[in-house]
């Protein structure tokens, strides 16, 4: 295996090489943006999917701190989150407080060596790489993202229900002009 380039811009990829920018270029940067960020993850033992788990429970209410919540927001099956949540309260990081109302209620609480750890979270890094860029250009990166976030969604949600629709993973319309306009 040849050695990595320090950055795409080393390895020769600029803007003005794939002029006009295709789409797919962009999504190749956005998934190696996405390699490279879960590549961070893996360290104190954790891997990205439990990463994802304790910064979920460090912002949510106490309504949220279910698994059930946790597989919701997160779009996984109640299976996948129970793996995850079962590997962090092994760890010591998250605890099952039942209700004393109906103990069939399970909260997840982040304990202290859990919440600790966070702040040594490798999604630090990325959000210092994404602070470094101009007030505009996060904006409008921000803007694009829920963009491509919303119309991801939309797909999988499509894809989730059986259609008769054969076309059923197409953006309408509809949600195109619904989205907004990115060029503006």
């Amino acid at each position: 295996m040849g050695a990595v380039p320090n950055s795409y811009l080393e390895a020769g990829w600029r803007m003005s090489d794939t002029i006009p920018l295709s789409s797919q270029a962009i999504a190749e940067v956005l998934e190696q943006v996405g390699r490279q960020t879960d590549r961070l993850d893996i360290h104190h033992g954790l891997k990205p999917a439990q990463w994802t788990a304790l910064r979920f429970f460090a912002q949510v209410n106490n309504s949220q701190r279910t698994m059930s919540g946790f597989a919701i927001h997160h779009g996984v099956t109640p299976s996948t989150a129970s793996q995850t949540i079962e590997a962090l309260v092994r760890k010591g990081y998250l605890e099952r407080r039942h209700s004393s109302e109906d103990r069939r209620v399970a909260r997840l609480e982040l304990l202290p060596p859990g919440r600790a750890l966070l702040s040594d979270d490798p999604l630090l890094t990325l959000a210092t790489v994404i602070n470094d860029l101009p007030s505009e250009k996060r904006y409008v990166l921000a803007e694009c993202l829920a963009v491509i976030l919303d119309r991801l969604l939309k797909i999988r949600s499509r894809r989730d229900v059986p259609s008769a629709n054969s076309d059923n993973d197409k953006v309408s319309e509809k949600d195109e002009k619904d989205d907004g306009d990115l060029e503006g």
